[in-house]
């Protein structure tokens, strides 16, 4: 019996918030400062680098995502999808893993299959966007690289090109 509840304590213990990123357990938009000036520099796993400042008259859209989460493979494939439909259009999607880099080869599995560029959150030389408590977090700029909207949690591609649309 005691073991039991060693075993339940510990259950409880691993599957409680007291993790420092958690899957969102509801979807809602995060209020941030709209004169906060974006700022991100990173190199992508493939080894190429981007610069935020330098993306001129396109949207950008940043999803912050892990591994270990359903809800941000199913959200990649709908960024990969509106990707490869706006791009030509001006729409930029950058993807950051917050993942430990001890983990590459099964985060590479995953953005092998994504046409956007995808880095470590960890590999990012400058950037003021905090680890988000919840994943995915989604950012939305706008062409001036200003942030229009910011989604924590799941988000369909409705939700998505109704943003992209305003």
């Amino acid at each position: 019996m005691k073991n039991l509840l060693t075993i339940l304590t510990i259950f409880l213990v691993l599957n409680s918030d007291c993790f420092a990123v958690n899957h969102a357990s509801k979807t809602e938009e995060i209020k941030v400062s709209k004169t906060l000036q974006p700022k991100l520099e990173i190199t992508f796993l493939d080894g190429k680098k981007f610069n935020l400042s330098q993306q001129k008259n396109q949207m950008t859209i940043i999803i912050f995502w892990a591994k270990w989460c359903g809800i941000c493979k199913r959200e990649l494939k709908i960024l990969n999808k509106i990707y490869q439909e706006k791009r030509s259009q001006g729409i930029e999607v950058v993807g950051i893993s917050i993942d430990d880099k001890e983990n590459f080869e099964d985060v590479k599995k995953i953005t092998d299959k994504l046409s956007f560029s995808n880095g470590f959150y960890s590999d990012a030389k400058k950037i003021n966007f905090e680890i988000p408590k919840s994943i995915p977090t989604t950012y939305f700029l706008d062409k001036n690289q200003q942030i229009l909207k910011v989604i924590q949690g799941e988000i369909d591609d409705d939700e998505i090109e109704e943003i992209l649309e305003n």
